[in-house]
C-alpha cells in the first residue's frame, strides 16, 4: 500500500485510480499475454537482433508475423479478429511495455503515434507489420509516416465504426 500511495502522490492521482489502472492492465494484458506467446525482452537485445537482419528479412518477418501470428494472438487475447480488437491489443501492448503511445481524432481519422528508442529497424518492422495486418483485414486506406523513432498512422474513423 505504501508503494501505491507513493505512486499516486507522484502522479497526482488517487490510490483508487492507480489501483484501477493496475487491474485494467492485468486484465487486458498481463494475465493473458503469455498465453498469446508474448514475452518481455530487453530493448537493447531487440535492437541487437534487428541489427543482424537486412531490410528484406525484416520485411519478410513482419509480413509472416502479421499473416500468421496476429490472428491467433487476437483470438487468445480478445476472442475476436477485428480491427477494433487489434487496436485494443496494440494499445494494451504499448501501455504494458511503457512505449510512448498516443491516439487522437483529427479530421475524421484516428491518428496513432508510437514513439520509441529502438531505431529505424524497429520502425521499419512495426510499420510493415501494421500495414500487413490492416491489409489482411481489408483496411487499405491507412496512411503512415515513419522515422527512426516514430511510427504514425491514421485510420479513417468510418473503418472503426464499420467493423
Amino acid at each position: 500500500m505504501d508503494r501505491l500511495r507513493f505512486e499516486a502522490e507522484e502522479k497526482g492521482a488517487s490510490v483508487n485510480s492507480i489501483a484501477q489502472a493496475i487491474f485494467t492492465t492485468h486484465y487486458k494484458w498481463t494475465a493473458a499475454a503469455p498465453k498469446a506467446g508474448m514475452i518481455p525482452i530487453h530493448e537493447s537485445l531487440l535492437v541487437m537482433f534487428l541489427a543482424k537482419l537486412d531490410d528484406t528479412e525484416i520485411s519478410g518477418i513482419a509480413k509472416v508475423f502479421a499473416e500468421v501470428k496476429v490472428k491467433d494472438m487476437l483470438l487468445v487475447l480478445r476472442n475476436s479478429y477485428s480491427l477494433v480488437a487489434f487496436l485494443d491489443v496494440l494499445d494494451s501492448w504499448m501501455n504494458a511495455s511503457s512505449v510512448s503511445f498516443s491516439k487522437r481524432m483529427i479530421d475524421s481519422s484516428y491518428l496513432y503515434t508510437i514513439s520509441h528508442d529502438l531505431g529505424g529497424r524497429w520502425s521499419a518492422f512495426l510499420s510493415l507489420m501494421l500495414q500487413a495486418v490492416f491489409t489482411k483485414m481489408g483496411i487499405a486506406d491507412v496512411s503512415f509516416e515513419v522515422t527512426d523513432g516514430t511510427i504514425m498512422f491514421g485510420i479513417p474513423a468510418i473503418k472503426l465504426r464499420a467493423k
